[in-house]
């Protein structure tokens, strides 16, 4: 998932560590500040981060938008990849809803993953509430563990191991959202305005994308608009 979008984003002005603090209107446009930076000015802002952080950063601009995104609710998952020296017997190469896990899947298994043996781990929403503040090799560890136990195997030693927590990983709320204020040029996408999936997140930058075309900046219309 990285490497699509560090590929993407090849060709424009990335700030990467740059944490959003607040977003700041002025005559020259909107202007974005970090701790001890400020970038800007700029003509339109759109918010693509998970609902819980997008609300504070809409609050001060669009009440009707942040409360869109205040109505939203998600859940966290620990995410788990390992990569193993040689091919495992395990019975299928994609399982949901087992034991601890939301998802175990097999990359081999899908469409020119080449031959290595790399497996993805989800633990399931409760498991990874209850240690959200699990460091991640702890995570890793365990994880692994529990996936040698489920199909009763022994497993080499991993070439690569690494977890990951998404602490907003599974949005709950209303879907069909478009988040977009022509009267100011500020927007918001993400999952949680469409569907708890990454076709949803694309879905939801692309119908913004068209709000965006059909409703330049300082139309009329002012809020969020719904489908």
């Amino acid at each position: 998932m990285a490497t699509l979008v560090r590929e993407q984003s090849r060709r424009f002005d990335v700030h990467f560590e740059f944490r959003v603090q607040s977003l700041v209107r002025e005559d020259a446009g909107w202007m974005i500040q970090a701790e001890g930076d400020c970038v800007g000015p700029f003509d339109t802002v759109v918010i693509a981060v998970p609902a819980e952080q997008a609300a504070p950063l809409l609050s001060l601009h669009d009440l009707e938008a942040a409360r869109e995104a205040a109505s939203v609710r998600s859940s966290p998952c620990w995410a788990v990849m390992v990569e193993f020296p040689h091919q495992l017997d395990v019975p299928t190469p994609f399982a949901t809803n087992v034991d601890i896990f939301s998802m175990v899947a097999c990359n081999r298994s899908k469409p020119e993953r080449g031959d290595g043996e790399c497996w993805i781990l989800h633990a399931n929403s409760h498991w990874s509430q209850d240690h959200l503040e699990w460091s991640p090799p702890e995570v890793a560890a365990y994880l692994l563990d529990a996936f040698a136990r489920l199909f009763q195997i022994r497993l080499p030693a991993p070439t690569f191991l690494k977890a990951h927590r998404w602490r907003f990983s599974q949005p709950y709320a209303r879907s069909n959202r478009i988040i977009w204020n022509p009267g100011i040029g500020l927007g918001a996408c993400g999952d949680w305005c469409h569907s708890p999936t990454v076709e949803g997140a694309w879905l939801s930058g692309v119908l913004l994308a068209d709000a965006m075309l059909s409703q330049p900046i300082n139309a009329s219309v002012n809020g969020a608009v719904e489908r």
